[in-house]
């Protein structure tokens, strides 16, 4: 079973052509050969957890000055002012949230067994790296595009750095522009609740 992980900021380098794509793709399955030679039980016993976050979106100046920067095709700004356009006609104003899905299954015990946290939206990496820094005593896998996929879930960093992951594809998405800057801490602190905590 193939169950995606965070990488919605990752890319292949160097990229492009057909043939790399077959490189890629030899050089996964290789490493998923690897892996396999070294299999590990997973305890019978499950538990699951599940709960929604609800992530803000940026203020109404933060999110004016972020349209105003765009730099893609007019047709898709256009297209994103017809659908906000919609959204305040239907429901009088703009979604201040997104709805996100986190699910948490527990295999065995935390100490020998083997965590899934499943996130919901494209999530970039650092939500993998850092739940692997904060739960180094667990076996775990944070998988992304889980549940539900609504636009790119950036992290404090990327968010900060902008760009298309830290909002600019929000757009493509038909979201009323990017999340503040508190949707990393949200989400955690929602997988810390699921998980029981950290210890």
């Amino acid at each position: 079973m193939f169950v995606a992980g965070c990488g919605a900021d990752a890319n292949p380098a160097p990229r492009g052509t057909m043939e790399l794509v077959n490189a890629h793709g030899a050089a996964l399955a290789d490493a998923v050969d690897r892996a396999l030679k070294l299999p590990a039980a997973v305890p019978a016993s499950l538990r699951t957890a599940y709960g929604t976050v609800d992530l803000p979106f940026a203020d109404e100046q933060t999110r004016a000055r972020w349209h105003g920067q765009l730099k893609i095709d007019p047709i898709y700004l256009e297209r994103h002012t017809a659908v906000m356009k919609q959204l305040m006609d239907r429901d009088g104003r703009l979604p201040t949230t997104q709805r996100d899905p986190v699910q948490v299954w527990q295999f065995g015990s935390r100490s020998t067994g083997f965590t899934m946290v499943a996130l919901g939206g494209e999530v970039v990496v650092d939500y993998a790296l850092r739940l692997a820094r904060e739960y180094q005593d667990r076996r775990m896998w944070v998988a992304g595009y889980s549940n539900d996929v609504f636009g790119y879930v950036p992290s404090l960093r990327v968010l900060r750095e902008g760009g298309y992951e830290g909002g600019d594809a929000m757009i493509y998405y038909a979201r009323p522009g990017p999340f503040n800057e508190r949707v990393e801490e949200l989400i955690v602190a929602k997988v810390h609740q699921l998980t029981g905590g950290r210890n």
